[in-house]
């Protein structure tokens, strides 16, 4: 309780002093809190980052293997169709604009097909913002 009592007396200090000096403890605060996140950010940017590429390298390389069909099955990402089967509908004639479902499914497919580019490019993403 000693602390709230320490941070409304400085809050109700500052409030009686002049506009600038309010605005000048206002942006210093602003500023050390942002520069102190963004540190934070790029060492988990860092961390994440090389993270995902050690996966992605380990896996390529046959250190792990990744189950896919007891991960999909485990967060009932399964498709109505046959394993097998392309999951949207490909319709042709006038009337041929897919649904957002459909669009949904070709999505996920086309990012599932692509995942190790997909995956490497966060990877190396997040690394060049913590390295940046």
């Amino acid at each position: 309780m000693d602390d709230r009592r320490v941070i409304k007396s400085t809050v109700t200090k500052l409030g009686d002093q002049s506009p600038y000096l309010q605005i000048a403890v206002g942006a210093g605060g602003g500023f050390v809190t942002g520069f102190v996140l963004l540190k934070v950010f790029k060492v988990v940017a860092i961390v994440v980052g090389g993270a995902i590429l050690s996966i992605e390298l380990a896996l390529q390389s046959g250190i792990i293997t990744i189950q896919w069909g007891s991960v999909i099955r485990q967060f009932g990402m399964e498709d109505e169709e046959e394993v097998g089967e392309t999951p949207f509908r490909q319709r042709r004639g006038p009337d041929s604009r897919a649904s957002p479902l459909d669009r949904f499914r070709k999505l996920r497919k086309s990012i599932l097909d692509s995942a190790r580019f997909t995956a490497a490019f966060l990877g190396g993403f997040l690394l060049g913002m913590g390295f940046s």
